[in-house]
């Protein structure tokens, strides 16, 4: 099971818990990824495109938690799910050394280290369970996440051509892939 251990953290007078949802939780992690939605092109909805339900939520919740090789993490903040990252990791034997993971944090806690603490959360628990390559996928111009990957040691390994469509500007965006490997 991919449970960790909740974890308090602070900085500099800003505190938050990281620690794994509760299948209850459905409801508002489905209000989190409405609201992540609206707030930034950066995430890979639009707008009113998420379509599950508590109920599936609840099934995902408990299937993260169910697998070994996966991870699903939030942070909390004034008694509120502010951020999460979910981490897929693989069971084939020729990559079950490898994942790929996605994250979002609500506008209004960016530049307070809670995406930092996530992707410290998920890279210690990869290290702890013999995932060595992690992979992401970000939009080029998502200048900040691009920053904060390379701070943790993630390189660029490729770039998807026209890879996002935007279809009220009517202008497509590249997304770069990253990697960290670590051994």
């Amino acid at each position: 099971m991919a449970h960790i251990d909740a974890k308090s953290i602070d900085t500099s007078g800003f505190a938050f818990v990281i620690r794994n949802p509760d299948p209850d939780e459905s409801t508002e992690i489905l209000e989190l990824m409405r609201q992540l939605d609206s707030e930034t092109e950066y995430m890979l909805r639009e707008a009113g495109e998420l379509k599950m339900t508590p109920e599936q939520e609840r099934h995902f919740i408990k299937k993260m938690l169910d697998d070994d090789k996966s991870l699903f993490i939030v942070a909390e903040a004034e008694e509120k799910v502010i951020a999460s990252l979910a981490f897929h990791g693989n069971h084939l034997k020729r990559y079950e050394h490898q994942g790929e993971f996605a994250m979002g944090v609500l506008q209004a806690y960016w530049g307070r280290g809670v995406g930092a603490a996530l992707v410290r959360t998920m890279l210690n628990w990869a290290s702890e369970n013999s995932i060595f390559r992690v992979v992401l996928k970000v939009v080029s111009d998502n200048y900040r996440a691009i920053k904060l990957y390379r701070r943790f040691g993630f390189v660029e390994e490729g770039r998807l051509i026209k890879d996002r469509y935007y279809p009220d500007k009517k202008e497509f965006s590249d997304s770069i892939i990253m990697a960290r490997i670590k051994f």
